[in-house]
C-alpha cells in the first residue's frame, strides 16, 4: 500500500518538469540527429556492459561513434571509453572480464583492424591486427590466449601479401565492369 500512495508522488514530482515544458512537434532532423545505441555487450561475470553510441551529422566525416561503459546494476553513471574520429563495433569481453577486443578504422589504418582495451589497467586500446583487408567481429577464445575474426579475402589469394596485391590491382583499374552469365540475372524472354 505504501508503494501506491507513492507512485502518484513520484509521478507529479517527475512529470511536472515536463508539463513545463514548451511543446515541441518532432522532426526530421530531431530523428536523423538522435544518439543511436547499439546491441550492449555484458561482460561474462556480468558486472559490466559495454554499448556503442552513435552520434550521427549531417555533415560528412562528422559523426561520431564511440564505447561507453556502465555497471550493470546501474550504481554509476556511463562514461566514454573511447572518443575517436572513427567507429567502434563488434565488441566481446575476454572470459576474465577484464579486457575487450572490438573493431575500429583509426588514424593510420586503411581497413578496420581489431583493437584491445584493458580496462583493469586503463590506457590506450592496442591494435593487434594489420590485415590488408581488414579485420572484424572479433570473439576470444575461452582460455583468452587467442582471437578469432573475421576479414574479407580476393578471389585465390591466400596470403595477406596476395590479398595487398589484389587490392593495389583493383585501385589501379581504370575500369569498373561485371560480367553475369547466370544468376543474379533473370532472363526474362524464357
Amino acid at each position: 500500500m505504501k508503494t501506491i500512495r507513492l507512485l502518484p508522488l513520484l509521478c507529479g514530482a517527475l512529470c511536472a518538469p515536463l508539463a513545463a515544458q514548451q511543446r515541441h512537434t518532432i522532426t526530421h532532423e530531431d530523428v536523423f540527429l538522435m544518439k543511436r545505441v547499439a546491441s550492449p555487450a555484458i561482460s561474462p561475470d556480468g558486472r559490466w556492459i559495454v554499448f556503442s553510441v552513435t552520434e550521427p551529422s549531417y555533415t560528412e566525416g562528422e559523426q561520431v561513434s564511440d564505447l561507453w561503459l556502465v555497471p550493470s546494476d546501474g550504481s554509476a553513471e556511463p562514461h566514454r571509453l573511447t572518443n575517436t574520429k572513427g567507429g567502434e563495433s563488434g565488441v566481446d569481453w575476454s572470459p576474465d572480464s577484464k579486457r575487450i577486443a572490438f573493431s575500429a578504422r583509426r588514424e593510420g589504418d586503411d581497413a578496420a583492424q581489431v583493437y584491445v582495451l584493458d580496462l583493469s589497467g586503463g590506457g590506450e586500446a592496442q591494435r593487434i591486427t594489420n590485415i590488408s583487408t581488414g579485420a572484424s567481429s572479433p570473439l576470444w577464445r575461452p582460455d583468452s590466449r587467442a582471437i578469432l575474426f573475421s576479414s574479407m579475402i580476393y578471389p585465390g589469394a591466400t596470403t595477406d601479401s596476395a590479398n595487398r596485391a589484389a587490392a593495389a590491382e583493383r585501385r589501379a583499374r581504370k575500369y569498373n565492369a561485371r560480367v553475369f552469365d547466370a544468376s543474379p540475372i533473370r532472363l526474362w524472354d524464357h
